[in-house]
C-alpha cells in the first residue's frame, strides 16, 4: 500500500488549497492507494470519514493530525483523541501522550522555519522525519537526511503533501495492512528493518512514487 501520510484540507486547515474529495482525487490520479488527513490541530470527523471510505473505495483515508508545539510541526498517527486538538501541547508532553497509546508521531519538513531544530528529538525520540515535502527546504535536505539517520529511533521518507504537483523522484512509504493500527504496526515494523547508520543495507519496503 503507497500511501501518503501528511494531507491538509482546505476544509480543515488554512493552508490547504483543496477540499477532501479533491484532494482523495488527485492522490487517485498519481497511484496512491491511500492517506492520511493530517489536519492543523482538527481531525475529520468520523461521521465524513466512513462515508469517503465507501465513496472512494478500495482508496483509504486514515485519521492523523498535525501539532504545533515549542517551534516545531508533528504528524501523530494513530492515536484518534480530541485531547490531541489543543493548541498548548509541550513537546515533552506530547511525546508522552502518544507513546502512552502506542501511536506514531513524525517531525514535520524540519529546517522549515530556522536552522535548528527547537525540540530535544534525543530524550524524546522521533518514529521518523519528512524528508520529502512542499515545506522542506531543498537547501538542507542533507542536513535533514543526516537528522533522520541520527535523531529518531528509525526514519522514513514521507511524500509531498501538494498531491496536485508532481511527485516524481519524491519517496513514499510502502506498507501492506488494511486498518488504522494495522497500518502503524505496518509502518513501525517498516521502520525496523532499516539498516543502523554506517551500514550499506537498503531497506526493500521504500520505494520513489512515480
Amino acid at each position: 500500500m503507497k500511501l501518503d501520510l501528511h494531507v491538509h484540507s482546505s476544509e480543515r486547515s488554512g493552508c490547504a488549497r483543496a477540499t477532501d474529495e479533491e484532494m482523495i482525487r488527485a492522490a487517485i490520479a498519481v497511484g496512491l492507494d491511500g492517506f492520511f488527513f493530517t489536519d492543523h490541530h482538527r481531525f475529520i470527523p468520523p461521521e465524513k470519514l466512513l462515508p469517503l471510505n465507501q465513496q472512494f473505495a478500495p482508496f483509504r483515508i486514515f485519521r492523523g493530525i498535525e501539532i504545533t508545539c515549542n517551534g516545531e510541526d508533528f504528524l501523530v498517527l494513530g492515536v484518534p483523541d480530541a485531547d490531541l486538538e489543543r493548541t498548548d501541547w509541550q513537546y515533552p508532553d506530547l511525546h508522552q501522550f502518544v507513546r502512552e497509546r502506542n501511536g506514531f508521531i513524525v517531525l514535520a519538513h524540519p529546517f522549515r522555519y530556522r536552522k535548528i531544530i527547537a525540540v530535544d528529538c534525543e530524550t524524546w525520540r522521533l518514529d521518523a522525519v519528512e524528508i520529502c515535502s512542499a515545506n522542506t527546504p531543498v537547501a538542507e535536505r542533507d542536513r535533514i537526511r543526516e537528522l533522520a539517520r541520527i535523531r529518531p529511533t528509525a526514519w522514513a521518507p514521507i511524500s509531498t503533501s501538494w498531491m496536485k504537483t508532481r511527485l516524481m523522484n519524491l519517496p513514499s512509504l510502502i506498507c501492506c495492512a488494511p486498518g488504522v493500527f494495522n497500518v502503524i504496526i505496518a509502518v513501525k515494523q517498516i521502520l525496523t528493518q532499516l539498516a543502523p547508520p554506517g551500514t550499506k543495507a537498503k531497506p526493500a519496503n521504500i520505494v520513489p512514487a512515480g
